[in-house]
């Protein structure tokens, strides 16, 4: 890892677990987000100071989004205590086998837009209190990420079986959904797995059974008999 990344991480983790930063991002409910970025009032805070002057240094567009990502997240989780967020970054170090702080840094950095970062604070936060698991959060950060912003809101039509065409494909691929509804006839319908209720509830929160059994039917299926003889295909 070459210096400037490590400083990254350094800075990064200091501004996460500092309570000295709370006051700084107390100014960011009640300014906007644009104007604190342009005049540098959160340059005090290590991880910001410094990607704001990378961002000066090299006009790298790159700096400037996670610049604004950053002041979200660290906003999001600063009513937690240091405590807390220590112990979070242990666990997701044993969890990745990697340090915590920079599979943070990179989740965050990979997150394409900003409005997301407030599922991943939800997230952080249902995992410090103890509402979901370490390896369940890990999976729910991929989710995050591959996730198209604009079917987050498609996930609560999914509470029910349901389909839509180019939802269902996506949903799918991310993982949050399952084919519950197995229709000869093309009518294949789809409802939200356990990592689709989790996101729902803790990461977007709209509350919804985490625990509710996951039916599958199929209506419209041809049975056959293939224990102890050969399927002959002329009977069906």
């Amino acid at each position: 890892m070459e210096e400037s990344e490590i400083n990254l991480v350094e800075s990064f983790e200091v501004s996460l677990l500092n309570d000295d930063s709370k006051d700084l991002l107390a100014t960011v409910g009640d300014t906007g987000l644009d104007a604190i970025i342009t005049g540098g009032a959160l340059d005090g805070v290590p991880i910001l100071g410094v990607l704001n002057g990378i961002f000066k240094v090299t006009k790298n567009y790159q700096m400037h989004r996670l610049y604004k990502k950053m002041v979200l997240f660290l906003y999001g989780l600063s009513d937690f205590s240091q405590r807390d967020k220590e112990k979070f970054l242990h666990e997701y170090t044993v969890a990745n086998q990697e340090k915590g702080s920079e599979v943070l840094l990179a989740v965050i950095d990979k997150i394409d837009n900003a409005n997301k970062i407030s599922i991943l604070c939800n997230l952080m936060r249902a995992k410090i209190n103890g509402e979901i698991s370490i390896d369940n959060f890990v999976r729910l950060c991929q989710v995050i990420e591959r996730l198209p912003y604009v079917d987050f809101k498609n996930l609560v039509k999914y509470k029910v079986d349901y389909s839509e065409l180019g939802t269902d494909d996506v949903l799918s691929s991310s993982g949050v959904i399952y084919n519950s509804v197995i229709d000869a006839n093309g009518g294949d319908k789809y409802r939200l797995n356990y990592m689709g209720k989790l996101l729902l509830r803790y990461g977007i929160g709209i509350d919804t059974d985490v625990n509710a059994p996951t039916p599958v039917s199929m209506p419209n299926m041809v049975s056959a008999k293939v224990v102890g003889e050969t399927l002959n295909f002329e009977e069906l």
